[in-house]
Protein backbone atom coordinates (compact mmCIF):
# COMPACT_ATOMS: atom_id res chain seq x y z
CA UNK A 1 0.00 0.00 0.00
CA UNK A 2 2.84 2.42 0.76
CA UNK A 3 4.68 1.57 -2.86
CA UNK A 4 1.02 2.44 -4.38
CA UNK A 5 0.60 6.00 -2.43
CA UNK A 6 4.20 7.00 -3.28
CA UNK A 7 3.88 5.89 -6.56
CA UNK A 8 0.99 8.21 -6.93
CA UNK A 9 2.06 10.99 -5.60
CA UNK A 10 4.90 10.35 -8.28
CA UNK A 11 2.53 10.28 -10.86
CA UNK A 12 0.79 13.28 -9.75
CA UNK A 13 4.06 15.11 -9.44
CA UNK A 14 5.03 14.27 -12.76
CA UNK A 15 1.38 15.75 -14.27
CA UNK A 16 1.24 18.88 -12.30
CA UNK A 17 5.20 19.61 -14.33
CA UNK A 18 3.52 18.84 -17.22
CA UNK A 19 0.81 20.68 -16.78
CA UNK A 20 3.41 23.51 -15.84
CA UNK A 21 5.19 23.32 -18.96
CA UNK A 22 1.92 23.39 -20.97
CA UNK A 23 0.57 26.34 -19.71
CA UNK A 24 4.16 28.00 -19.98
CA UNK A 25 4.04 26.99 -23.64
CA UNK A 26 0.77 28.75 -23.82
CA UNK A 27 2.04 31.73 -22.91
CA UNK A 28 4.30 32.25 -24.81
CA UNK A 29 2.13 31.39 -27.47
CA UNK A 30 -0.09 33.36 -26.95
CA UNK A 31 2.33 36.67 -26.01
CA UNK A 32 4.08 35.79 -29.97
CA UNK A 33 0.17 36.09 -31.10
CA UNK A 34 0.15 39.42 -29.42
CA UNK A 35 3.27 40.71 -30.87
CA UNK A 36 2.74 39.40 -34.71
CA UNK A 37 -0.44 41.12 -34.23
CA UNK A 38 0.70 44.20 -33.13
CA UNK A 39 3.35 44.18 -35.73
CA UNK A 40 1.04 43.38 -38.90
CA UNK A 41 -0.60 46.48 -37.67
CA UNK A 42 1.80 48.54 -37.36
CA UNK A 43 2.71 47.13 -41.12
CA UNK A 44 -0.64 47.69 -42.67
CA UNK A 45 -0.51 50.29 -45.04
CA UNK A 46 -2.20 53.04 -44.67
CA UNK A 47 -5.08 53.91 -47.15
CA UNK A 48 -4.18 54.89 -50.75
CA UNK A 49 -3.80 58.80 -51.40
CA UNK A 50 -6.83 58.13 -54.07
CA UNK A 51 -9.23 56.44 -51.51
CA UNK A 52 -8.28 59.55 -48.84
CA UNK A 53 -9.10 61.77 -51.86
CA UNK A 54 -12.25 60.29 -52.60
CA UNK A 55 -13.22 59.83 -49.09
CA UNK A 56 -12.96 63.56 -48.90
CA UNK A 57 -15.17 64.25 -51.99
CA UNK A 58 -12.31 65.08 -54.47
CA UNK A 59 -13.16 64.03 -57.80
CA UNK A 60 -10.20 62.47 -60.05
CA UNK A 61 -10.28 64.33 -63.33
CA UNK A 62 -6.90 63.91 -64.95
CA UNK A 63 -3.90 61.08 -64.44
CA UNK A 64 -0.99 60.64 -66.83
CA UNK A 65 1.93 57.79 -66.22
CA UNK A 66 3.85 58.69 -68.62
CA UNK A 67 3.44 54.94 -70.10
CA UNK A 68 4.78 56.25 -73.74
CA UNK A 69 7.69 57.87 -75.17
CA UNK A 70 6.51 61.06 -76.82
CA UNK A 71 5.51 64.16 -73.90
CA UNK A 72 2.10 64.63 -75.81
CA UNK A 73 -0.20 67.34 -76.25
CA UNK A 74 -1.35 67.80 -72.43
CA UNK A 75 1.98 69.17 -71.41
CA UNK A 76 3.77 72.09 -72.40
CA UNK A 77 7.24 73.39 -71.86
CA UNK A 78 7.45 76.73 -70.48
CA UNK A 79 11.05 76.84 -68.95
CA UNK A 80 14.44 74.19 -69.77
CA UNK A 81 14.22 70.66 -70.96
CA UNK A 82 11.09 67.64 -70.05
CA UNK A 83 11.19 64.96 -71.64
CA UNK A 84 9.96 61.13 -71.25
CA UNK A 85 12.03 58.31 -70.01
CA UNK A 86 11.65 54.92 -69.02
CA UNK A 87 7.94 55.48 -68.02
CA UNK A 88 8.46 58.88 -65.62
CA UNK A 89 8.64 62.36 -66.83
CA UNK A 90 12.14 64.11 -66.47
CA UNK A 91 13.00 67.56 -66.14
CA UNK A 92 15.99 69.36 -66.17
CA UNK A 93 19.49 67.88 -68.15
CA UNK A 94 21.82 69.47 -65.82
CA UNK A 95 22.08 71.00 -62.21
CA UNK A 96 21.43 74.31 -63.06
CA UNK A 97 18.80 74.57 -65.23
CA UNK A 98 14.87 75.89 -64.41
CA UNK A 99 12.69 73.35 -65.56
CA UNK A 100 9.09 73.86 -66.12
CA UNK A 101 6.14 72.37 -67.93
CA UNK A 102 2.20 73.35 -67.79
CA UNK A 103 -0.70 70.63 -68.20
CA UNK A 104 -2.93 72.22 -71.02
CA UNK A 105 -6.12 71.26 -69.56
CA UNK A 106 -7.80 73.34 -67.34
CA UNK A 107 -9.49 72.30 -63.64
CA UNK A 108 -11.73 74.98 -62.60
CA UNK A 109 -12.94 74.83 -58.71
CA UNK A 110 -10.57 73.64 -55.65
CA UNK A 111 -7.68 71.67 -56.66
CA UNK A 112 -5.66 68.79 -55.75
CA UNK A 113 -2.38 67.44 -57.04
CA UNK A 114 -0.71 64.20 -56.95
CA UNK A 115 2.63 62.49 -58.27
CA UNK A 116 5.64 60.69 -57.12
CA UNK A 117 8.84 62.49 -57.55
CA UNK A 118 12.52 61.73 -57.08
CA UNK A 119 15.61 63.56 -57.45
CA UNK A 120 19.71 62.00 -56.95
CA UNK A 121 20.74 65.85 -57.05
CA UNK A 122 17.82 67.55 -55.47
CA UNK A 123 16.61 70.82 -56.35
CA UNK A 124 12.35 71.12 -56.31
CA UNK A 125 10.25 68.88 -56.71
CA UNK A 126 7.53 71.36 -56.87
CA UNK A 127 3.98 71.33 -58.33
CA UNK A 128 1.80 74.14 -59.07
CA UNK A 129 -2.05 74.96 -58.61
CA UNK A 130 -4.00 77.69 -60.40
CA UNK A 131 -1.46 78.86 -62.40
CA UNK A 132 -1.77 79.88 -66.69
CA UNK A 133 0.54 80.11 -69.28
CA UNK A 134 2.93 82.34 -67.39
CA UNK A 135 3.85 79.80 -64.95
CA UNK A 136 4.60 80.13 -61.07
CA UNK A 137 4.87 83.37 -60.77
CA UNK A 138 0.43 83.35 -61.99
CA UNK A 139 -0.13 80.95 -58.53
CA UNK A 140 0.92 78.45 -55.96
CA UNK A 141 4.01 77.39 -55.92
CA UNK A 142 4.52 74.38 -53.57
CA UNK A 143 8.27 74.46 -53.06
CA UNK A 144 9.70 70.68 -51.60
CA UNK A 145 13.40 70.72 -51.84
CA UNK A 146 13.67 74.72 -52.56
CA UNK A 147 16.79 76.19 -52.86
CA UNK A 148 19.10 73.58 -53.25
CA UNK A 149 17.01 71.28 -50.92
CA UNK A 150 17.79 73.83 -48.16
CA UNK A 151 13.77 74.07 -46.60
CA UNK A 152 10.63 73.90 -48.30
CA UNK A 153 8.42 77.43 -49.36
CA UNK A 154 5.52 78.52 -50.51
CA UNK A 155 5.47 81.38 -53.38
CA UNK A 156 2.45 82.72 -54.52
CA UNK A 157 2.05 84.46 -57.50
CA UNK A 158 5.72 84.74 -57.10
CA UNK A 159 6.17 85.56 -53.52
CA UNK A 160 7.36 83.74 -50.49
CA UNK A 161 4.57 83.71 -48.17
CA UNK A 162 6.46 81.08 -45.90
CA UNK A 163 9.51 78.51 -45.37
CA UNK A 164 9.21 75.18 -43.76
CA UNK A 165 11.47 72.57 -42.76
CA UNK A 166 11.14 69.64 -44.95
CA UNK A 167 13.96 68.36 -47.38
CA UNK A 168 14.27 65.87 -50.72
CA UNK A 169 15.84 62.34 -49.52
CA UNK A 170 18.46 61.80 -52.77
CA UNK A 171 16.90 58.50 -54.20
CA UNK A 172 14.22 58.52 -52.38
CA UNK A 173 10.16 58.37 -54.33
CA UNK A 174 8.54 60.86 -52.68
CA UNK A 175 4.48 60.89 -52.66
CA UNK A 176 3.63 64.41 -53.23
CA UNK A 177 0.21 66.39 -52.38
CA UNK A 178 -0.41 69.86 -53.47
CA UNK A 179 -4.13 71.24 -52.37
CA UNK A 180 -5.97 74.73 -52.63
CA UNK A 181 -9.50 73.84 -51.12
CA UNK A 182 -11.09 77.31 -50.56
CA UNK A 183 -9.12 78.94 -48.89
CA UNK A 184 -6.74 76.61 -47.19
CA UNK A 185 -3.42 75.54 -48.85
CA UNK A 186 -2.01 72.18 -47.63
CA UNK A 187 1.49 70.56 -48.33
CA UNK A 188 1.65 67.11 -47.65
CA UNK A 189 4.98 64.65 -48.44
CA UNK A 190 5.02 60.77 -47.89
CA UNK A 191 1.23 61.32 -46.03
CA UNK A 192 2.98 64.04 -43.54
CA UNK A 193 1.19 67.44 -43.37
CA UNK A 194 3.99 69.43 -43.86
CA UNK A 195 2.48 72.93 -44.46
CA UNK A 196 -0.63 74.49 -43.82
CA UNK A 197 -1.33 78.65 -44.64
CA UNK A 198 -4.80 80.06 -44.73
CA UNK A 199 -4.87 82.49 -47.81
CA UNK A 200 -7.96 85.18 -47.23
CA UNK A 201 -7.61 86.13 -51.23
CA UNK A 202 -7.20 82.55 -52.79
CA UNK A 203 -5.54 82.77 -56.70
CA UNK A 204 -8.55 80.92 -58.28
CA UNK A 205 -11.15 81.28 -61.39
CA UNK A 206 -10.61 81.82 -64.61
CA UNK A 207 -7.27 82.48 -65.68
CA UNK A 208 -5.79 80.49 -62.74
CA UNK A 209 -7.35 76.78 -63.97
CA UNK A 210 -3.77 74.95 -64.89
CA UNK A 211 -1.13 72.95 -62.92
CA UNK A 212 2.05 72.27 -63.33
CA UNK A 213 5.70 71.35 -62.12
CA UNK A 214 8.86 73.50 -61.53
CA UNK A 215 12.62 71.28 -60.68
CA UNK A 216 15.53 73.42 -60.19
CA UNK A 217 18.72 70.60 -60.88
CA UNK A 218 17.26 67.40 -62.31
CA UNK A 219 14.04 65.33 -61.27
CA UNK A 220 11.81 62.87 -62.48
CA UNK A 221 7.37 63.04 -61.71
CA UNK A 222 5.08 59.91 -62.16
CA UNK A 223 1.64 59.09 -61.33
CA UNK A 224 0.25 62.35 -61.58
CA UNK A 225 -3.29 62.50 -60.70
CA UNK A 226 -5.51 65.78 -60.60
CA UNK A 227 -8.50 66.45 -58.52
CA UNK A 228 -11.23 69.10 -58.37
CA UNK A 229 -13.74 69.84 -55.75
CA UNK A 230 -16.52 72.49 -55.99
CA UNK A 231 -15.90 75.37 -54.38
CA UNK A 232 -18.12 76.17 -51.30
Amino acid sequence: MNKIKVLSKSTIGFVLVIFGLMFMMRCLNLGSTFSNTATAAEQEPVKTTAAVAGSEGWILQFSDNFDRVELGADWAITKGWWYIENGMLVGGIDKITVNETICTKEFSGSQRLEFDAVSDNPGDLTGLLCINEMGYVSGYFFGFGSDENAHSKLLIEGREWKRYDKVITPGKLHHVVCQREGNKITHIVDGEVVMTFIHDTPVKGPGHEMVGFCIWSIGKIDNVKVYTKAEE
